[in-house]
């Protein structure tokens, strides 16, 4: 009787570690940042890049200026492709579309050029490097996850 009582607790125990993890990350709806406006998310970049890069006040205000037209531009993007995925366009343009957002980006970078110092410059590369690399990460194990709870039985 005690062997059996021993092994039911065992097994209570590990079930109960046995538990899948629910997924910490908030959903996209809920993230503060989808809510604000372009300006809103502009002025905090632009902020973001004054303490990392030791702007001008001149700097942060073109920063500013070029944030705000970016993300208004990504969201008429995201409009955009929202009407084309209804109407069944995706792959027909979607050539026309990558290469307008790799022109979009050249000029952004272009434009950063002429706004940071050469040094101010590197930093800044070297930020979007490291961003790029952690959002990989998490896209990564994201994706691990993913895999895990669509396994095909074999």
């Amino acid at each position: 009787m005690k062997r059996l009582c021993f092994i039911m607790m065992m097994l209570v125990a590990v079930s109960s570690f046995a538990q899948q993890k629910e997924d910490r990350r908030k959903p996209m709806k809920e993230r503060a940042v989808m809510n604000m406006t372009a300006e809103e998310k502009a002025i905090l970049k632009s902020k973001q890049l004054t303490l990392a890069l030791d702007l001008t006040e001149k700097q942060q205000n073109d920063f500013q200026k070029l944030y705000t037209e970016r993300a208004k531009d990504r969201a008429k993007m995201r409009e955009e492709m929202k009407d084309a995925a209804e109407d069944g366009k995706l792959k027909e343009e979607a050539f026309e579309r990558m290469n307008a957002r790799l022109d979009k980006e050249i000029a952004f970078q272009q434009s950063i050029q002429k706004i940071l110092s050469p040094d101010q410059y590197k930093l800044w590369k070297d930020s979007k490097r490291a961003e790029r690399r952690n959002r990989m990460m998490a896209f990564k194990d994201h994706h691990r996850d993913f895999r895990d709870k669509h396994k095909t039985p074999k």
